[in-house]
């Protein structure tokens, strides 16, 4: 299981505690989050390798936003080892180049790595919030908060990101897409909203793909949604 930004492991999959009634569940922490140490391991291909390392001869791969996409990288490349994958809401931009929400959410994310460590995590996270039409954060980040964050903005852009539709497709693997409804604050923030939809629904185009909405829940409805439980097990137990 692989967690997003800006969080760790078992903050992550807290609600997903419970499948460890039938599953063995290998909860990852990124490069430099959680409990990991900053070994400058960020980018994609070094991450997906770290997490093929996991997989055993045989798992379900399950992620979460920015995990989501590192998940989708390990199936292309591991897919002999893998029997499913789970995605909810991947931000695998470069798979809906041209949609119009997609293109607004990408002209407001301007941080580099290295303007965010110059401003530092505090402020830095601030700067993305407001990017993305979210609320201001209520209170301060926790010193753990403030690892996560800065392990976040080490990472590299998602453009960047090596996922095909035609590579996903090539793999014949299981796959199940997750995601939130459209309910947002702000216009920006119902644009991000509807771009992760946009993503969602370029890969369900791949052979075989189901796509679980829960248009109650946001970003995370593993977190939001208590029928995200039901649906992830029966997915996992038809494969």
């Amino acid at each position: 299981m692989v967690h997003g930004s800006f969080t760790s492991g078992e903050d992550a999959w807290i609600q997903q505690r419970e499948l460890a009634d039938r599953y063995q569940l290998l909860v990852v922490d990124r490069c430099g989050h959680g409990q990991s140490a900053d070994t400058g391991r960020f980018g994609f291909e070094e991450q997906a390798d770290d997490i093929a390392d996991l997989l055993g001869k045989s798992a379900h791969l399950v992620g979460s936003s920015y995990g989501a996409v590192l998940a989708l990288i390990v199936a292309q490349r591991e897919a002999r080892r893998i029997q499913s994958v789970t995605v909810i809401e991947p931000p695998a931009w470069g798979l809906a180049r041209g949609d119009a929400a997609v293109e607004q959410q990408l002209a407001g994310l301007t941080l580099t790595p290295g303007e965010a460590a110059t401003l530092g995590p505090d402020v830095a996270f601030s700067r993305f919030l407001e990017g993305i039409g979210a609320e201001p954060l209520g209170s301060a980040l926790t010193e753990v908060d403030r690892r996560n964050t800065a392990a976040t903005f080490q990472e590299p852009s998602l453009l960047e990101a090596p996922v095909s539709l035609g590579g996903l497709s090539a793999t014949r693997l299981p796959l199940l897409i997750v995601s939130g409804g459209s309910d947002a604050a702000t216009p920006r923030f119902r644009n991000r909203r509807l771009a992760f939809q946009q993503v969602c629904a370029r890969l369900a185009t791949v052979p075989g793909a189901e796509w679980a909405q829960f248009p109650n829940a946001g970003h995370n409805p593993h977190l939001e949604d208590p029928g995200f439980n039901p649906r992830l097990r029966a997915f996992l137990a038809s494969h």
